[in-house]
């Protein structure tokens, strides 16, 4: 008894004996899920105004966005006093030290990080940075360079202005509805299992329904 791979082996095979220039017969599943994608494309093209449940438009106009709210003494301190004792080569003091004292340093800080803020300059000193490989895995070879990640160990005080800097964006974007429902990176609440939740849940609603789902998952380097 031949199987169904074997019966289409010797079919081809006669085939291109009698008609050696007649294209292969394709399986049936791959010729249904091409109409498919062709009725897909046909039903886009056609569609003038395309809407995607996915990027839903902002309902009105957001307001401008050109200038940064000044940071209080409150905010900076409250951002210090959350950052871990770490420090990077660059810093004149370390971190547990510049903590207990902060009461003396946080008006100056302050003071940088809003003139950063009004000015739209982020000094060239603050863009400085410490590389220090780290080992992915401790099993890894240590010979080969390969093995390792390049860290970029930035300075405190650089690290509290992205702080400022992310929250009046995040603020900015969930005021007026601008994030992505369906951005999982970097978003509160969101993460690679909530990710996995929602395409599960499209998957079990598509095979209750008897439709076609078809994912495509691309690597990071695209």
């Amino acid at each position: 008894m031949l199987g169904v791979s074997g019966k289409l082996s010797i079919i081809s095979y006669i085939i291109n004996l009698l008609h050696p220039y007649l294209p292969l017969p394709q399986p049936v599943h791959l010729l249904i899920l091409t109409d498919k994608i062709s009725k897909l494309r046909l039903s886009l093209l056609n569609n003038s105004t395309p809407i995607s449940p996915h990027s839903p438009s902002p309902t009105a106009t957001p307001p401008d966005f050109s200038t940064f709210k000044p940071a209080t003494e409150s905010e900076i301190s409250k951002i210090l006093s959350s950052s871990p004792n770490k420090q990077s080569d660059s810093d004149p003091i370390p971190t547990w030290l510049l903590k207990e004292r902060s009461s003396v340093l946080i008006p100056t800080i302050t003071n940088i990080v809003n003139l950063s803020l009004s000015s739209g300059n982020f000094h060239f000193t603050l863009k400085e940075y410490v590389v220090f490989p780290l080992l992915k895995k401790p099993t890894l070879n240590t010979k080969d360079l390969s093995n390792y990640r390049p860290i970029s160990n930035l300075s405190l005080i650089s690290k509290i202005t992205e702080r400022v800097v992310k929250s009046r964006l995040t603020t900015h974007l969930s005021s007026n509805n601008l994030l992505n429902p369906h951005q999982y990176a970097y978003s509160k609440h969101h993460s690679t299992e909530t990710a996995l939740l929602y395409i599960h849940d499209h998957l079990i609603n598509a095979i209750g329904s008897q439709q076609w789902m078809l994912y495509f998952l691309a690597p990071p380097s695209i």
